[in-house]
């Protein structure tokens, strides 16, 4: 089954494989995610994935699929769209 990814992966350099310009933080849902103490390693199981995974995810370093957007918009913050939980500024 191929993963469809809801945002843009990050841009890398040829010579030093390093980032330029992408940083990714979801403050909304890390916001959310405090404010309703939901715990990251919760979230891991609910997605299926290692906890240093969703630290990674949430700090941009990989991109969120959409089926994992959903899953965490379903299971722990339902009265938010998805538009507002992964907004990041670029």
């Amino acid at each position: 089954m191929q993963q469809i990814f809801i945002f843009q992966v990050p841009l890398y350099t040829k010579t030093k494989e390093r980032r330029i310009g992408m940083s990714r933080r979801y403050a909304n849902l890390e916001a959310e995610i405090a404010r309703k103490g939901v715990a990251k390693k919760d979230i891991a199981e609910t997605l299926g994935v290692r906890l240093a995974t969703v630290y990674d995810k949430l700090k941009g370093k990989y991109p969120f699929t959409l089926d994992e957007a959903f899953k965490m918009r379903n299971t722990y913050f339902p009265e938010f769209t998805l538009e507002y939980l992964f907004y990041t500024e670029e």
